[in-house]
């Protein structure tokens, strides 16, 4: 009988610890596309027309009638990182309704790439600004969804 009791609290346990890893989901999916030809030009990326960086998002909390978003912009490589400041907020959110994809793409990065909201490492606001480029190098580009608000 005793056995059966740590094997109940044993199970107990380990139910509850599954949930709390598997038990929240993100209220918004978001998806990355990068399209080519891919370009060197950083100014390339937030042209208006430009689909060269898109942001998929997708709200799937159906129990609110909206949620307003902001993004977190990061590209880098082995040498260089350009992320968007944590306290920079744009001027109009990202209004998101459940169900609705909502494609960013050209004029619409503008902000986040601007060089007043990015912080840089690797390469100089100076250099950025005189070459317009994005020197030689494999990157990766990472777009996280905040809260507008919060920005968590």
């Amino acid at each position: 009988m005793k056995l059966t009791k740590h094997y109940i609290l044993l199970l107990f346990g380990l139910l509850i610890s599954s949930l709390s890893l598997y038990g929240q989901t993100l209220p918004v999916d978001a998806f990355v596309q990068l399209n080519p030809p891919y370009s060197v030009n950083y100014t390339d990326y937030y042209d208006p027309g430009s689909d060269l960086l898109q942001a998929n998002l997708i709200f799937q909390d159906f129990n609110e009638p909206s949620h307003d978003v902001r993004l977190r912009l990061v590209i880098e490589s082995s040498d260089i990182r350009i992320s968007t400041k944590s306290t920079f907020i744009p001027v109009n959110p990202i209004i998101l309704t459940p169900g609705v994809p909502e494609t960013i793409e050209g004029s619409a990065w503008e902000e986040y790439f601007d060089l007043n909201n990015v912080d840089l490492s690797g390469i100089t606001q100076s250099q950025l600004a005189t070459n317009g480029t994005l020197p030689e190098g494999f990157y990766q580009f990472t777009v996280t969804v905040l809260d507008y608000t919060t920005g968590k």
